[in-house]
């Protein structure tokens, strides 16, 4: 037992050391000391870390570099420290403190102050950014934690980045001390103290490359029976239009696991789900159909014009740094049409939408009335109808050419962390 508390001891002394360190006196850089009354010759064992000037009786110390040094002055042995610019108190309050977390100590790295050990829940974590603010005590972070905390703590740091307006940016855990990458529009003054308080060292990003936030936006075109939308609390007139639905639906459960509670009950047919990824304020398109060759003649020439048909779906939204979201949505259904044909070539029959909807929080938006009945009995006619990607599956359906399903868009747009 008493070879194991000594084993102990041994392996504790390197961080209580660190933790409890002694000085007699303690110099920011870019400032100076000056002792007074020498009366013999001043010894300096580290003179890298700090230099004497002599004028008279007093001798004159500044730092050059972080660290600690020995000095001895007239007989006398004294451990000098140099520290940043603006961490004298902050090291006094934290050295202090660290003498009763033994896991915890003040060390140097990267030519600043940094706060080393490990910790093993977000409730230590929180409690160290609690600490320097009440004791308005800063320093960087350089903690050790397993990678489920690591994902914890990430996520608290984007939201408090959302919480006070500035763009989430990349914090690289690896470095020491860890590191904010702001963006060129975020790399303010006011931002880089905002990310030095809760203990991140802000690195400037030297390819000024302007980062945004991704939004992913998750799309699924339905084939819903009129009955079960009905229980979304969507009562559709003969009218295109679109409207917002709650994110917690029948039964607190998500829209996803509605739709895939009824499509195993026989009320709805998912027809197509893609995802669409784009930069805020950018477009992103989804496209699914064929094109139909129209001939144009001139004097002498001839010209092939193709004509699109099929879905399409225009989205561009804008999200500011509190992640509130405006996102603008151009939707359009377009069928060959052979009523309209001229010389042997179809029409283009289309219906399309344009809505424009603010969003405080993710919500879906629910697009419908762009495909009507009418066409799906004219796919009868019409047989390559059928083959439309998407909007082909609900020609063929027969609950839809009989006026008891319809097609909906779904429309789920997130920000894409």
């Amino acid at each position: 037992m008493k070879k194991l508390f000594t084993l102990l001891v041994l392996i504790l002394l390197p961080l209580i050391s660190l933790a409890e360190t002694r000085y007699d006196i303690m110099v920011e850089m870019g400032d100076e000391h000056i002792l007074k009354n020498v009366s013999h010759k001043l010894w300096i064992e580290n003179p890298k870390i700090f230099s004497a000037v002599g004028n008279g009786s007093s001798v004159t110390l500044k730092p050059l570099a972080l660290g600690s040094s020995k000095i001895r002055i007239d007989q006398k042995e004294m451990v000098v420290l140099s520290v940043p610019t603006g961490f004298k108190g902050s090291y006094k309050i934290w050295n202090i403190l660290t003498r009763k977390s033994p896991q915890l100590n003040v060390a140097f790295c990267e030519q600043t102050l940094c706060l080393k050990g490990e910790i093993f829940s977000l409730d230590e974590f929180k409690q160290i950014i609690a600490t320097m603010e009440e004791k308005n005590a800063f320093l960087f972070l350089k903690l050790d934690m397993s990678e489920k905390l690591t994902v914890e703590v990430e996520k608290w740091y984007i939201q408090y980045f959302r919480n006070h307006e500035i763009t989430p940016p990349k914090i690289i855990f690896s470095s020491m001390p860890w590191k904010a990458v702001l963006s060129s529009k975020d790399n303010s003054i006011t931002s880089r103290n905002q990310t030095n308080q809760v203990g991140l060292f802000t690195q400037d990003n030297p390819n000024k490359i302007e980062i945004s936030d991704n939004i992913k936006v998750s799309v699924k075109f339905v084939e819903i029976k009129k009955s079960t939308a009905r229980k979304l609390g969507i009562e559709w007139q003969k009218v295109i239009g679109g409207q917002l639905i709650d994110s917690k639906v029948a039964f607190d459960q998500s829209i996803d696991l509605f739709l895939n509670a009824e499509e195993s009950s026989g009320n709805s047919k998912t027809l197509a789900s893609p995802t669409l990824i784009c930069r805020n304020g950018k477009e992103a398109e989804f496209f699914a159909g064929g094109e139909i060759p129209i001939v144009l003649t001139k004097y002498k020439t001839r010209e092939v014009v193709w004509k699109k048909y099929g879905v399409s779906l225009k989205i561009k939204p804008v999200v500011d740094p509190l992640g509130q979201m405006s996102i603008a949505i151009e939707t359009e259904v377009s069928t060959p049409d052979e009523s309209k044909a001229v010389d042997g070539v179809p029409g283009i029959s289309a219906n399309r939408v344009s809505s424009h909807f603010d969003l405080v929080k993710s919500r879906t938006i629910v697009l419908s009335g762009l495909v009507h009945n009418g066409i799906g009995e004219s796919a009868t006619g019409l047989p390559y109808l059928t083959q439309i990607p998407v909007i082909g599956k609900l020609f063929s359906s027969q609950g839809f050419r009989e006026n008891e399903t319809e097609m909906m868009i779904f429309v789920t747009p997130e920000i894409f962390e």
